[in-house]
């Protein structure tokens, strides 16, 4: 399992029923907008076909996101979580050849590679890139704890020119990941013994 804290602006997808965004889409709009039928926001096109390619690829968690622009209209993107087996010899290669892959082949104009340092502890990697049809695109791989597997984020934006601000989103989504769930309540610690303390 995995945990972490979407961001304001995020809207979970129902990954069972990708027709439910579209109509989330339309009402977070609305309210954003305060309309009664906003006009579609630019780049629900890219999205919807985003979308349309999840199960494809694994993702088992998506959210689209929706932030006013400059220019009075909307930016969406879309988050997504992926598990991907690296079959790596522990977290640290793990982190490492998911880099790699991200960054190879097909990955459009690479802007940045870089080793990121999370609360979570685990080795991660942040990749970003231009994408051939002018789609900018960040991808957290986060090392899980033991083993091969690592966590593939991804935050997809037809808004290219907002790719600062998105790369600051996808890595305050990272900083929040825990691997146990953080609202499990602790065990109490034990008062231990009387000897303990004369020792």
């Amino acid at each position: 399992m995995i945990w972490f804290r979407l961001p304001p602006g995020y809207f979970p997808v129902d990954l069972e029923d990708l027709d439910d965004w579209q109509e989330r889409l339309t009402a977070a709009t609305a309210l954003l907008q305060d309309a009664t039928e906003p006009p579609e926001a630019p780049g629900t096109a890219t999205l919807r076909r985003l979308l349309g390619s999840l199960t494809e690829h694994g993702v088992t968690y998506a959210a689209f996101g929706l932030h006013p622009s400059e220019a009075g209209t909307f930016c969406v993107s879309l988050l997504s979580v992926a598990e991907v087996d690296t079959r790596a010899p522990g977290p640290a290669a793990a982190a490492a050849r998911c880099a790699l892959a991200l960054a190879g082949a097909g990955a459009g104009l690479v802007r940045e590679r870089a080793l990121v340092h999370l609360t979570c502890g685990t080795p991660a990697a942040l990749v970003t890139s231009l994408l051939p049809d002018g789609t900018f695109q960040a991808r957290l791989a986060v090392a899980r704890p033991a083993g091969p597997e690592a966590v593939l984020m991804d935050l997809t934006t037809p808004a290219a020119e907002q790719a600062a601000g998105y790369t600051d989103i996808l890595l305050a989504v990272g900083q929040t990941v825990a691997f146990t769930d953080p609202d499990a309540p602790t065990a109490p610690r034990s008062q231990g013994s009387r000897l303990d303390e004369l020792m």
